[in-house]
């Protein structure tokens, strides 16, 4: 998908990243938020977390659902005077995953590997993907319902991957029900595939494969953080056994010969054994050394093994004449923690945090340095199939050493950070579509060659660290290098930006270099409960291109004209945050939502800007022509709320370009296409696949024949072929 040099690299540069490296050595992974920790308490599952079949109280949400109340929107919608019939069946074309966008790297370990084919199988969101670099093709397998949080492959047929997830919600009638998670086995060059459907509570945080490949073993996020082995060929539970009594995370499950198994997490490192039906186990001896967290863990020989911790050091343990493993000796590897390991024939391969220079260390099996090998961040993961390595890194990346020397090839990019909300499509090539995220990086992709084109960062200014709040963002960037909307005019080449920290970014949509910057906070009402700035999550260019429009979380649509990007004029009709924008065909009105549901409208005159204001009477807005329907609160989108839905369920809402269809993107992972306008009774077509939890933007291309959507916390992106 197109990457390039070293963090080193300039601002801007075809097909390459410039995100600086993430070398804080305090912000380790065990103290890292968990996407898939908030994604469960967003759900409603509790500490204990919830079985199958267990049901969640509607009062786990915030909002008032629609059923119990009545959104002010719906007051504001007229039925146009020429209104289309309305067609209740389900449109006839259909969506199929023509390829997926991005690499989970933010909080997993040793998470891909190669096959026989030297293609990189690794998850991205919901999907398991096998990527052959020398074809530039996917393959995928999506048999998963949720985030995939590990994988382990077969050691004896390395075509074979065992990947596990976090626990879903799942809707059941009019009930919200916790599904446990799945684990699925996958051939990545037959495409035979088996299923477990419950594998652990909450989630399997990790999983490891047994030496002769008869059986897997996972590890739950469940109180006793519980190991459970499965036999591949039935995919029968045969053993099962808690790792601790203190909810400790355990971030690997590491196979050894005769059954051997070590488990290594948060301050928590134990061995197994297995004997085929039960499993028992023991505290490692760490022989006087201090206590820490570990978070990857290889077998050196028949009775020893080395575990990655968080001090940076390799901690080697050998098996005494009880049969206990104990503390032998330990190696400063890294500056930080240690977040990848493998076996690399006769060697040892680790990856961490280092102050200066992030790299792959190659040790012999004894400890032994004999090289580095440069990265342009810190590996996450690393896999050796006997010649050549492969590394996942922290900042999206996976990438390629033959041979293992030389520098490294990317293969795979993609956002990293925080969530991807922003996305839009070049109104003057088909083929490109930008998108933005909290990961201080802009980037143009092109859907037909499934490649990156071009990326740069959003400011290179200080990336002043903000204290994490229930109102903020799961990102380690600052709200100035944090985006969640991006447009491009179509009457010049400029991309506009909305940024966290309320300021407007403006940049040449060729080479994306910065041409302005705007500090729109001025302009809020009011600031949200729990941020310090007024972030922008709407803005949208006028047909016209004469001005554009920004809504901000002050509550504000501000109009900025587009000749001196100065604000000229601002409307504070809204009572919440906005959230959606739509200019009419002929740019002389808005229609807006906010978080407060409403559906308001705006008279705007582009060639005078500071006369704009609200026209509070929605009957005279009934039969005008929107230039786009992105608003998700409307006459023309009132049947894309079931009955079970709260204000917040769906995220966005785009109408194709013939105006035949509309796609919706909703917190449960799902797009929804339906044939356009929607009525109340309007029948769907849903695509639970791919993303995982809240797709938070879906846009159609400028041919219509493509969906690209976006996942928030999964931050991948998913490229969909509209079929029929």
């Amino acid at each position: 998908m197109g990457c390039g040099p070293s963090a080193s690299a300039p601002a801007v540069n075809d097909g390459s990243a410039t995100q600086p490296a993430e070398n804080d050595l305090t912000y380790d992974s065990d103290e890292e938020p968990d996407r898939f920790e908030l994604q469960i308490r967003k759900s409603g599952l509790d500490e204990k977390g919830l079985g199958a079949g267990d049901t969640l109280e509607d009062d786990d949400f915030v909002h008032a659902t629609l059923k119990k109340n009545t959104p002010p929107w719906l007051g504001a919608i007229k039925q146009p005077t020429d209104a289309p019939p309305n067609v209740v069946e389900a449109p006839t074309q259909k969506l199929q995953i023509e390829w997926v966008y991005g690499y989970r790297s933010d909080d997993v370990f040793n998470n891909l590997g190669l096959d026989s084919k030297g293609r990189v199988v690794y998850p991205a969101a919901a999907v398991v993907v096998a990527y052959d670099a020398k074809s530039h093709s996917q393959v995928h397998n999506m048999d998963h319902t949720d985030d995939i949080l590990c994988l382990a492959q077969n050691p004896t047929d390395k075509n074979w991957f065992a990947t596990g997830q976090t626990a879903t919600i799942d809707m059941i009638g009019l009930t919200r029900q916790s599904v446990d998670p799945r684990v699925v086995l996958w051939n990545s060059v037959t495409g035979e595939s088996k299923v477990i459907k419950s594998s652990n509570k909450k989630a399997t945080r990790a999983i490891g494969w047994s030496t002769d490949g008869k059986y897997i073993a996972c590890a739950g996020w469940d109180q006793k953080c519980t190991v459970n082995v499965f036999d591949v060929a039935s995919t029968g539970k045969v053993a099962s056994l808690g790792a601790d009594e203190l909810p400790n995370k355990i971030n690997a499950v590491v196979w050894g010969p005769d059954n051997q198994i070590v488990t290594v997490g948060v301050k928590h490192l134990f061995s197994w054994s297995f004997d085929g039906a039960s499993l028992t186990k023991k505290r490692v001896l760490l022989g006087g050394q201090e206590p820490q967290s570990f978070y990857v863990a290889a077998w050196t020989s028949a009775s020893s093994f080395v575990a990655g911790g968080k001090d940076g050091k390799l901690m080697f343990f050998n098996q005494n004449d009880s049969g206990s493993y104990e503390f032998s000796k330990a190696i400063s590897a890294h500056d930080g923690g240690i977040t990848a390991l493998c076996i690399h024939g006769q060697s040892l391969v680790s990856g961490g945090k280092n102050r200066q220079g992030n790299s792959l260390n190659v040790y012999s099996l004894d400890g032994q340095e004999q090289k580095k090998l440069a990265t342009s961040s810190y590996p996450r993961a690393v896999s050796s199939d006997g010649k050549n390595l492969v590394a996942g890194l922290r900042e999206g990346k996976i990438v390629y050493f033959a041979g293992a020397s030389g520098s490294e090839q990317c293969w795979v990019q993609g956002h990293w950070d925080g969530e991807l909300w922003g996305i839009d499509m070049d109104p003057t090539n088909g083929n490109r579509f930008v998108t933005v995220g909290e990961d201080n990086q802009i980037v143009s992709w092109d859907k037909k060659t499934h490649k990156l084109v071009k990326s740069s960062i959003i400011t290179s200014d200080a990336n002043v660290r903000r204290k994490r709040t229930k109102a903020a963002t799961l990102s380690s960037q600052g709200p100035n290098r944090c985006a969640r909307a991006v447009a491009i005019s179509s009457t010049a080449r400029v991309m506009a930006i909305g940024l966290n920290d309320g300021h407007l970014a403006l940049h040449n949509a060729d080479t994306l270099e910065q041409i302005d910057n705007k500090d729109l906070n001025q302009y809020g009402q009011r600031n949200v409960q729990g941020q310090e700035d007024n972030w922008i999550q709407a803005l949208q260019f006028s047909p016209d291109g004469k001005a554009l429009a920004v809504g901000t979380h002050g509550s504000t649509i501000c109009l900025l004209e587009t000749s001196g990007w100065e604000v000229q004029g601002s409307v504070k009709s809204h009572h919440a945050a906005i959230t959606n924008l739509d200019w009419a065909a002929d740019s002389t009105s808005i229609q807006s939502n906010c978080l407060a549901y409403e559906l308001l409208f705006t008279n705007v005159n582009t060639d005078m800007l500071s006369e704009s204001k609200q026209n509070p009477h929605a009957d005279q807005m009934k039969d005008v022509k929107w230039a786009s329907q992105t608003c998700k609160m409307g006459w023309a989108v009132r049947g894309i709320w079931e009955q079970t839905m709260d204000g917040s369920d769906i995220n966005n809402c785009d109408r194709s370009p013939d105006g035949s269809l509309i796609v919706s993107a909703d917190d449960w992972g799902r797009l929804n296409l339906y044939r356009y306008p929607v009525g109340d009774n309007n029948e769907k077509t849903s695509y639970d696949i791919g993303h995982s939890s809240h797709v938070v933007n879906a846009r159609f291309t400028k041919d219509g024949q493509h969906i690209i959507s976006t996942g928030g916390y999964d931050k991948c992106i998913i490229q969909w072929k509209v079929i029929g």
